[in-house]
């Protein structure tokens, strides 16, 4: 893939599609030639993708680990985070690592030089998701508030030494895969506030396994939500930090807390990202299906006045047949 094209991820219309042919020919259409592909691939899809990216059709610019979709989840779990890399059960942490490898290999079987991480998350009584909801029902602003997000900070500091050095070990293995198969392993920012790796963590461990195939994935709306919650002091700490390790980027706006609306249908300014982004980062527009595709057409306009992509992202009208 051409770094400087738009890619979309499979997340906006899969659910709308019964096959590959019909997801592929809608994305084409509306002048995408590239996808990343989501968690919700499923296995008997993956023959005819390989088809449509022989054939010239489209290109995969990443893939999002787990994929093909999980299957047999264990209880409480979703295809999201199936299998933890930060687990503290063997078992568990070899079924992630086996699982992250079949992602590698099927990345370096469709031309996709990156694999997104979701790594793991640090367990807690009170989670960054229950932080979350309670922002999002009574707000961020008050001692109560307070009170809740500083215990979050303080259990999660606690618990989280024992769960990097899994992680570590983790990535040890996976990161031996994708070298044999040239795939970057992507770190991805996290939405919640226990999960893994936080801004130093990911510093931390891109210095720990440096020299090797591992980089950083920004994901503007998780970022967005951390701001909102009082947990990083702005969008730029982020990627003032991270940018010189970024791989690739996570495209999508916010409206209060919830994400992945289109580009320029939220709250979110885009002129931002402009300076931390170089030519090889790969961009994918990651939004839902509560995007319409007018509000795509739009998001395109709205990365293109703010020097995200060229002109050259939307060169093409629709994918060769």
């Amino acid at each position: 893939m051409k770094n400087h094209m738009l890619s979309i991820s499979t997340a906006y219309n899969i659910k709308k599609h019964q096959c590959w042919g019909s997801l592929a020919d809608e994305t084409c259409g509306m002048g995408f030639d590239a996808v990343e592909l989501n968690v919700e691939i499923p296995e008997n899809w993956l023959k005819d993708i390989e088809s449509s990216v022989a054939a010239g059709k489209i290109s995969i610019s990443s893939v999002h680990n787990f994929c093909p979709k999980l299957t047999n989840l264990p209880k409480g779990r979703t295809i999201y985070s199936g299998f933890m890399l930060t687990s503290p059960d063997k078992e568990e942490r070899n079924s992630a690592i086996d699982l992250t490898g079949r992602s590698i290999e099927l990345a370096a079987r469709f031309g996709a030089g990156a694999v997104v991480l979701h790594a793991g998350s640090v367990p807690m009584e009170i989670t960054g998701s229950d932080l979350y909801e309670y922002a999002v029902k009574f707000g961020r602003h008050g001692m109560l508030f307070e009170k809740y997000r500083d215990s979050v900070i303080n259990d999660r500091d606690a618990g989280a030494a024992k769960h990097i050095e899994n992680l570590m070990f983790s990535l040890e293995r996976c990161l031996e895969t994708a070298s044999k198969h040239n795939v970057t392993l992507c770190l991805e920012n996290r939405m919640y506030f226990h999960e893994i790796p936080n801004i130093d963590e990911t510093l931390y461990l891109l210095d720990k396994f440096r020299g090797g195939p591992l980089a950083y994935w920004h994901d503007v709306g998780h970022a967005e939500v951390f701001v909102r919650l009082g947990l990083a002091k702005n969008h730029e700490f982020f990627l003032e930090k991270l940018s010189p390790s970024m791989a690739g980027m996570h495209l999508h706006d916010i409206k209060k807390f919830d994400d992945h609306f289109a580009p320029g249908s939220g709250e979110f300014d885009f002129d931002i990202l402009k300076k931390y982004i170089s030519p090889e980062t790969i961009k994918v527009m990651e939004v839902h299906s509560k995007a319409s595709r007018t509000d795509i057409e739009e998001a395109k306009k709205c990365l293109l006045k703010a020097g995200i992509v060229s002109h050259d992202a939307f060169r093409r009208a629709e994918c060769q047949n």
